[in-house]
């Protein structure tokens, strides 16, 4: 088979040895050097005017499967994924092709799957190639020195606990089409400071951003319709979050422990306050609580101790055990009659003022 090989910018050397001439080495401008495989070629010359729209000569993203300590699993007749990286060395940097060569053909890389790079101490930054739509469960997990990572867009798969316990991590964006930050995905990312969330999302499952010690604020966009158990757990600078409309169900223990929270304003499409949501919020000081919630579940506001005054709705009409208990400072309101409320015996323990309205 004749191919011609064209150029116009290119230092071109021929490697040849005395016992097989199969590659051709191109040496670019910037002085980058990729092969070419030459068995086949019988006609090498250079051409200087060179049409802008000419493909290019080589796809130097394509790497051949045995020149890296990369593995893959081929999904289809042309695509693979990730399938594990080299854990025993000392790997720092990464660039994952966005081609690989796997016994002559070539494949598209599309997705990164589970575990694929799991507990790497040493990997600082990595960079995922366009054509990439999947990132498995635990992919990045423990990645402790974990800095850098840019998810292209197309994305729309970030597996459950994919950078749990990446520590190092400091701020991430999650591209638009993800529709589910999935469990456990950035628990213990203690270096966490910034994150953006697209409206594409759907819901944030549970432990999702759990243990998040530095996380200040995040807004939560409009279209997220659920925040499970545990979201953000222990997220002790959380001074700040936004909660749409669109949110009708907020988990049990969603934000316990987050001592830095000053304020919160619950949707009003949320039925019920459920057991610890904010449990140990030692700086809440505000809170409205909607018409139409139902119920306030057991130890749900327990040690609130900077709440000073909270208004019950009359929709409310269960009020669970020490839901307000040790909040020394606050003045209750409930806009209701005693005898239409089931309270239990402790929920007010502690409490300033408890004060019925009809």
């Amino acid at each position: 088979m004749k191919r011609k090989l064209l150029t116009g910018i290119v230092t071109l050397t021929v490697c040849i040895s005395m016992f097989a001439a199969t590659n051709m080495c191109i040496k670019l401008e910037d002085g980058q050097i990729v092969k070419y495989d030459v068995e086949n070629v019988v006609e090498v010359y250079y051409e200087t005017n060179i049409n802008d729209t000419t493909p290019p000569l080589i796809d130097s993203f394509i790497v051949d499967a045995s020149e890296t300590s990369l593995e893959f699993r081929i999904l289809s007749d042309t695509t693979v994924e990730v399938a594990k990286g080299d854990q025993e060395r000392d790997l720092d940097t990464l660039n994952i092709p966005s081609k690989v060569r796997i016994d002559g053909k070539v494949y598209k890389v599309t997705s990164i799957g589970d575990r694929a790079f799991y507990v790497c101490p040493y990997l600082k930054s990595i960079t995922i190639p366009e054509g990439v739509t999947s990132i498995g469960e635990e992919a990045f997990y423990n990645c402790s020195e974990l800095r850098n990572i840019t998810i292209p867009k197309g994305v729309t798969i970030i597996g459950s606990t994919t950078f749990e316990g990446c520590s190092s991590l400091e701020s991430i964006t999650i591209p638009e089409g993800v529709k589910s930050i999935e469990s456990y995905t950035f628990n213990f990312c203690t270096s966490l400071a910034s994150i953006t969330i697209p409206e594409s999302v759907k819901s944030i499952d549970s432990f999702a951003f759990a243990d998040c010690t530095s996380l200040e604020s995040i807004t939560i966009p409009e279209g997220v319709k659920s925040i499970e158990s545990f979201a953000f757990d222990f997220c002790t600078n959380l001074a700040s979050i936004t909660i749409p409309e669109s949110v009708t169900s907020i988990g049990d223990n969603v934000f316990r422990w987050c001592t830095s929270l000053a304020s919160i304003t619950i949707p009003e499409g949320v039925k019920s306050i459920e057991k610890f949501t904010f449990y140990g919020c030692s700086k809440l000081a505000s809170i409205t609580i909607p018409e139409g919630v139902k119920s306030i579940e057991k130890f749900t506001f327990y040690g609130c101790s900077k709440l000073a005054s909270i208004t019950i709705p009359k929709s409310v009409t269960y009020i669970g055990s020490g839901a307000f208990s040790n909040c020394e400072n606050l003045d209750v309101v409930i806009e209701n009659s005693e005898e239409n409320v089931e309270i239990e015996s402790d929920a007010f323990d502690g409490c300033k003022s408890v004060t019925y309205t009809k």
